[in-house]
């Protein structure tokens, strides 16, 4: 059996309440845009439990408003100091040589290609 697809259309929200959605020449914008957009996005979502836990997000982004994630390093920033950070491994090229270090008398494996 062939694969065979067939668009139904093309969806895009473009910020809070507002987005575009184009179903077999069916054009929305605005709010019905927004909202078309996310039930489309809605239904791809795999299983009940993903689409409830995505369904809870996008309703507690619209009553809270801001982001309720708060990171404990941006409240309270460390100080810079002046001694700098030390690496925690050494860099990859630590045991390579300089092309100054390089000695050119040895003899070469490619024999006279290299001169």
């Amino acid at each position: 059996m062939a694969y065979n697809f067939r668009s139904l259309g093309q969806v895009a929200t473009l910020g809070r309440r507002d987005g575009i959605a184009d179903l077999n020449g069916v054009r929305l914008r605005g709010l019905l845009g927004w909202l078309t957009a996310r039930g489309v996005h809605l239904m791809q979502a795999p299983g009940a439990a993903s689409r409830l836990r995505v369904l809870s997000d996008w309703i507690l982004s619209l009553l809270l408003r801001g982001n309720i994630v708060a990171f404990a390093g941006l409240l309270d920033p460390p100080s810079i100091s002046a001694t700098p950070a030390h690496p925690l491994a050494a860099p990859r090229n630590a045991g390579l040589k300089r092309a100054d270090e390089i000695n050119t008398t040895e003899p070469s494996l490619h024999g006279d290609m290299d001169r």
